[in-house]
């Protein structure tokens, strides 16, 4: 087998599969996508973005369909210009209102739709329906992709992912017959996919592959005139995404970490990624990044950079005789690249949802391979097809269960607090859970845990000095906000916070100022614009209470601006009129 004009796979393990039982494995796809994920129809929505990106989210309250389409592609979401994404949260949120299953179960339905697409796009390049289904059962309920699902705010993910799935379907239409609006057809999806999640960059990479194997087609001229649109979009895409980031400090924790800590970090990713594929256990919502903890080891590093070196080499020597393991390797390392953090956004290390696409990578070649492996040993292909369905069985059943983890905040937390140590980020969240919940003295403890496992963050502390608040320990609330805003005078929660406490003791004046630094250094990522909008109107209320109308009316209006329901704001702002 050439790589410029490679056979296809027949039929796998020569069952003589027909079109009736290609549609059987299809219907099978779905039934075993749902039955995995049905429960979330039960699930809350969790603190860990849902309230930013959808319950407090002023872009799913448009008025009309004008309304929605210029909310949607003028504002951004956690730092990204995705306007797909915001219309299709959107449309949930016109279906219906903040009911959370509305949303999960729409996420279900969009990954399965992907897992479908995937089934027959495989299929039909491959002539190989039953390896296409085993690789789009391992897409569909491995449990690595459960955060990707099970998660509202991930919405992102599986809408890029019909749209990525889609476009590999209209490849393979286009390469059997190529003409003009076949190839528009697969623009328009990749599109799609960047305008629903910026990470698609490397999808004309993976058709790209493709091309190579199974479809034979990379020598021709056309199969890679026909992907420079693409990358125009991949460029402009690319390019807006680093302004938005840049612009909204999505960038932030990794201008603090050198670029070789960045490059050993992801290269160690890459091999959690793979040991989590074949043994996904213990997995978590959040998995803090080295830097965070002060536990920088370079060994573990070096020792993933010689294990993908080994793999690479591997692959690349038997590209011609096993293409499909080149296609594979290449295909879960390059989709990787955009958030293995060479680029740090955020304060991970790694993430489940990163994996979506890139497993795809990995199971075509694993799948392939087995194929390969029994052609012409008629029991060997049969035990092979018992081993996949037992593993795909087992996967299920793992995945079934973290889809459980993502029920509620409570059970996501305290999940993550169980199995990732040390993690605070898990314990700061699973306190404020347990604050949510009204149990305040099992939240404190702990908080202070996850003030001692990071002394240098701001959160922590300032969760403290919330919940001391809350408590009507007053004097230790303003002690802790104090303190932070000295070791953080940048942080603007910090200061907001500060001022809102001292201008329930009275102290007016310093309230104030504390305010307009807070406003002066723009809202946080992690605070809604509504809970913002409160910053506004009681700096209004100060400036009121000082007789600085002009001030008070400026506040007054930039806080209704983004919570319009505040009677009293509005009663205030009517009689301020000049």
């Amino acid at each position: 087998m050439t790589a410029g004009n490679p056979q296809r796979p027949r039929q796998i393990l020569n069952l003589g599969w027909t079109l009736p039982a290609r549609s059987l494995l299809a219907i099978g796809l779905l039934a075993l996508t749902c039955a995995v994920y049905a429960q979330v129809g039960g699930h809350d929505f969790v603190d860990w973005d849902d309230p930013v990106g959808i319950l407090d989210n002023p872009a799913l309250r448009a008025t009309g369909p004008i309304d929605a389409l210029e909310r949607a592609f003028t504002s951004t979401l956690n730092a990204n210009w995705i306007p797909l994404t915001v219309l299709s949260l959107q449309a949930s949120y016109a279906a219906h209102g903040l009911a959370p299953a509305g949303y999960l179960l729409a996420n279900v339905a969009l990954h399965a739709i992907g897992a479908l697409l995937l089934f027959l796009a495989l299929s039909r390049m491959t002539r190989a329906p039953g390896a296409s289904f085993f690789v789009a059962a391992l897409f569909a309920i491995h449990p690595l992709h459960v955060e990707s699902v099970a998660w509202a705010s991930a919405r992102k993910d599986v809408l890029s992912g019909v749209f990525w799935m889609a476009a590999l379907y209209a490849h393979a239409r286009h390469a059997e017959t190529p003409r003009r609006g076949s190839s528009l057809w697969v623009l328009l999806c990749v599109a799609g996919a960047l305008l629903s999640k910026p990470t698609a960059v490397t999808l004309p990479c993976v058709l790209l592959l493709l091309d190579y194997w199974p479809l034979g087609r990379l020598g021709e001229r056309r199969a890679w005139l026909e992907k420079l649109p693409q990358f125009v979009l991949v460029a402009a895409a690319s390019a807006t995404t680093l302004a938005v980031q840049g612009a909204q400090r999505a960038m932030s924790y990794g201008e603090q970490m050198s670029p070789l800590l960045r490059l050993t970090v992801g290269v160690q990713a890459y091999a959690i990624y793979l040991g989590q594929a074949v043994w996904p256990r213990n997995l978590a919502y959040f998995y803090p990044h080295p830097a965070l903890l002060g536990e920088i080891r370079w060994l573990p590093g070096v020792l993933a950079a010689l294990l993908l070196a080994v793999l690479s080499a591997g692959a690349l020597a038997l590209r011609r005789s096993h293409p499909h393991l080149i296609v594979g390797w290449l295909w879960y390392l390059g989709t990787l690249i955009p958030v293995i953090g060479w680029v740090q956004v955020g304060g991970q290390a790694h993430a489940d949802r990163y994996t979506y696409l890139p497993l795809v990578g990995l199971a075509i070649a694993v799948v392939f391979e087995g194929q390969r492996a029994t052609a012409g040993r008629p029991r060997a292909r049969k035990a092979a097809v018992a081993t996949g369905i037992l593993i795909v069985g087992m996967l299920a059943g793992a995945a079934s269960r973290q889809v459980a983890v993502w029920h509620d905040s409570l059970a996501l937390k305290s999940h993550a607090v169980e199995v990732t140590q040390p993690n605070f980020v898990a314990y700061q969240g699973l306190a404020s859970a347990l604050v949510r919940a009204g149990r305040l003295d099992e939240a404190e403890p702990y908080l202070k845990q996850a003030a001692e496992m990071n002394p240098s963050a701001a959160d922590p502390l300032l969760d403290l000095a919330d919940l001391a608040a809350r408590r009507g320990r007053s004097d230790e609330a303003l002690a802790l906000y104090r303190e932070l805003t000295r070791q953080h005078p940048d942080d603007a929660r910090a200061q907001a916070n500060l001022g809102l406490a001292l201008a329930r003791s009275g102290q007016t004046a310093e309230g104030r100022i504390h305010l307009e630094r807070a406003l002066e250094l723009g809202r946080p990522r992690s605070v809604s614009t509504r809970r913002w909008a409160g910053v506004e109107l009681a700096l209004a209320r100060l400036c009121e209470t000082a007789s600085d109308s002009e001030c008070a009316r400026l506040h007054y209006g930039r806080g209704l601006s983004d919570r319009p329901d505040e009677g009293d704001a509005s009663g205030r702002l009517e009689k301020l009129a000049p």
